[in-house]
């Protein structure tokens, strides 16, 4: 009978614990995966930004390299220089060059697309396709005169090949980033900020 009355005085404990269990579980989160917009992002944004048209199924159909769909798309009269509706705001140009499709980015030149159009962060198309170290695009679009030099929030599309060199995380071969470090540094490309990557 000794350990009923202990039991008796300490059966607060499993009390609290379960208190404690179900604050936790019922305390509100933030939504999973929901990071709120950095303050500056406004601040880098291009001067039109928010003005920009808007069509997230030409920045798809460019993301496949989808020329079909791109066609249509523009033939309706939706505008090459249309970016998605998300926070980071890619323009049709530089999802045609995240996906390394060359025609898809030609079809954008001949219908009028900026090819220095730049997203949220400032980054343009040369630095996407530096960072997954597509050199076929990276040589197109220098030759075409995009930006060599454009601050994607500190970063630019020499400082993202370098990184890439000394941290691998594509799927590209090294010698790619090695051919595009030559070309932009050939391009005139700046290296990236410290600590911007």
């Amino acid at each position: 009978m000794a350990w009923l009355k202990r039991l008796k005085k300490i059966w607060w404990v499993p009390g609290c614990l379960l208190f404690l269990e179900l604050v936790y579980y019922f305390w509100p989160r933030p939504i999973q995966g929901h990071i709120p917009p950095h303050p500056h992002v406004a601040a880098r944004r291009t001067p039109n930004f928010d003005k920009r048209p808007k069509s997230n199924a030409l920045v798809d159909a460019a993301g496949r390299g989808d020329i079909l769909r791109m066609k249509r798309l523009l033939d309706s009269g939706v505008s090459p220089d249309a970016g998605s509706t998300g926070d980071e705001g890619i323009s049709a140009m530089t999802a045609a060059a995240d996906s390394g499709s060359v025609p898809a980015i030609q079809l954008l030149m001949e219908r009028g697309a900026d090819i220095n159009d730049e997203d949220a962060w400032g980054g343009n198309a040369l630095t996407d396709a530096s960072l997954s170290g597509d050199v076929t695009v990276v040589k197109f679009l220098i030759d075409h005169g995009c930006d060599p030099n454009a601050n994607d929030d500190g970063a630019t599309a020499l400082g993202y090949a370098e990184h890439q060199l000394v941290y691998p995380e594509t799927k590209a071969p090294r010698e790619n980033y090695e051919a595009i470090v030559r070309m932009l540094k050939e391009a005139g490309g700046r290296q990236t900020s410290p600590g911007a990557l």
